[in-house]
């Protein structure tokens, strides 16, 4: 213990640094759990429309989603969704991954579904645009 503490007193800049990093991280995995829902790649968003069969929410704007959208998506744009998360054709018992454009807007959605009773919210993290990087396929469907 007393070379803990002579260690920490000779470098105090480098222990502060560790004490205030080791903050901001409990910080963040405090704020993940608070929020309620997770952020989650492509490839794990594929793995929860096939194996837990998630529900998909695009909340951008119609003519973004025409132009290209994941299977099966259901399409309501932010300032919609805003005005009618309960009008929403999509089960509460199943989960819902929330997407947009680059990963912004999505948080907003889940962040509405959750206080609409959604239970199990992800988002999709980079949006579309890492969809698209990640070579998976959009349909126009």
């Amino acid at each position: 213990m007393a070379q803990l503490m002579e260690f920490i007193g000779n470098h105090l800049l480098l222990s502060t640094a560790l004490v205030i990093v080791a903050v901001l991280l409990v910080g963040n995995e405090i704020t993940l759990k608070i929020r309620g829902f997770q952020s989650v790649i492509p490839a794990a968003a594929v793995a929860l429309i096939n194996q837990k069969e998630a529900q998909v929410l695009d909340v951008r704007d119609a003519s973004s989603f025409n132009k290209g959208h994941i299977a099966n998506a259901h399409n309501s744009p932010m300032d919609k969704l805003v005005q009618s998360v309960a009008g929403l054709k999509l089960d509460k018992a199943k989960p819902v991954l929330v997407a947009c454009e680059n990963g912004q807007n999505a948080n907003r959605g889940a962040m509405l579904l959750k206080e609409a009773g959604f239970a199990s919210l992800y988002t999709l993290k980079g949006g579309i645009m890492s969809w698209r990087d990640d070579k998976l396929p959009l349909t126009r469907k």
